[in-house]
């Protein structure tokens, strides 16, 4: 999987204006309980640089805090937290979700992000969604390390079928080649203790690709 660097150019001012009018408005409503003195005006210089509201809400808080003050920054996080407790604390284990309804969650789960995070995904017989696992945060590599990881996991839960989940901080919902060589991987290694890998999620903002046990690549 690769790591990704949002770069910035030197006036925000300058940069085409490619956001969601939508999402300008809707910001703009949401930054004025924050008592900014000029919200829309922040809104938009946050909409140039960072393009997307999920993008905004998933840039670091330190930086945040540069362009907006603590309090504002704090905010901002807030809202990307909170909409995503939204959609998540709605999930219940133990329950059948359709790849669209696991899409759904995923878009939510990663929400606020800055860094490359891994989930396991662990399903009964029937297909049951029984947990959901962080397993690792950071630059992540298809090393030998994050597979046997993966494997105890599955096995503490006792899956029938796994999914991975990978989000790409401020990037594209594209499988890497390094994606495509862990999914692999991992399809062969839980093979072996009898754990079928069903898909593999990577989530980009609103967007979400997964390849699929058929083998089928699928966006969202």
């Amino acid at each position: 999987m690769n790591s990704y660097k949002l770069t910035f150019a030197e006036d925000p001012e300058l940069i085409e204006e490619r956001y969601n009018v939508h999402d300008l408005d809707l910001f703009s409503s949401l930054l004025s309980f924050a008592k900014l003195k000029e919200p829309e005006k922040t809104a938009r210089r946050l909409l140039q640089r960072y393009r997307t509201v999920e993008n905004t809400v998933s840039a670091d808080v330190s930086e945040l805090a540069e362009l907006l003050g603590e309090r504002a920054a704090v905010f901002v996080k807030l809202l990307g937290y909170l909409n995503s407790r939204r959609v998540t604390d709605n999930i219940t284990f133990g329950k059948f979700y359709s790849p669209s309804e696991i899409s759904e969650y995923l878009k939510a789960l990663f929400i606020g992000e800055s860094v490359e995070k891994v989930y396991l995904l662990s399903f009964d017989s029937e297909e049951r969604l029984l947990s959901c696992d962080l397993v690792a945060s950071g630059t992540v590599g298809a090393s030998d390390v994050l597979p046997r990881m993966l494997m105890e996991v599955a096995l503490k839960s006792g899956a029938a079928y796994v999914a991975l989940a990978h989000n790409h901080p401020f990037g594209e919902a594209v499988m890497s080649s390094d994606d495509i060589s862990l999914t692999a991987k991992m399809t062969s290694a839980f093979r072996e203790i009898g754990v079928s890998l069903t898909a593999h999620y990577v989530v980009a903002g609103q967007s979400v690709c997964y390849v699929s046990r058929s083998e089928e690549l699928v966006t969202d």
